[in-house]
């Protein structure tokens, strides 16, 4: 099981990155929570345990790999939760593509190009 803890659903992915998630298993999409910028450390703490909890919990050891994108702190502490239990923990990786427009703005883009581990 591939859980993707983002707020970028697998559904809007490109092939890629899905056939290299899918090398982990069944890909399970879980958003990412809004996190709030007043919470205290043990908000963060309390949050994290409570995901991790509900994650593990549903899926008892079939979990392959968590794919951890959002706020910082709370990856943090999400990250050591799923280590701890032997689980891997990966980040997406990109390539930036700026593209210079007629009117002076910029567009960017992103290109997935891999998967590494935390």
């Amino acid at each position: 099981m591939f859980i993707n803890l983002t707020n970028h659903p697998s559904a809007k992915w490109g092939e890629e990155q899905i056939k290299a998630a899918l090398q982990y298993g069944e890909i399970e999409d879980v958003s990412f929570p809004m996190v709030q910028s007043n919470a205290t450390h043990e908000e963060i703490q309390a949050l994290a345990e409570d995901m991790h909890q509900s994650i593990v919990g549903k899926h008892c050891n079939n979990i392959a790999a968590v794919h951890i994108m959002g706020e910082f702190t709370l990856c943090y502490a999400l990250i050591q939760l799923f280590k701890a239990d032997g689980i891997k923990c990966i980040a997406s990786t990109t390539e930036r593509i700026v593209t210079d427009n007629p009117d002076g703005t910029k567009t960017s883009s992103f290109k997935f190009v891999q998967f590494r581990e935390y």
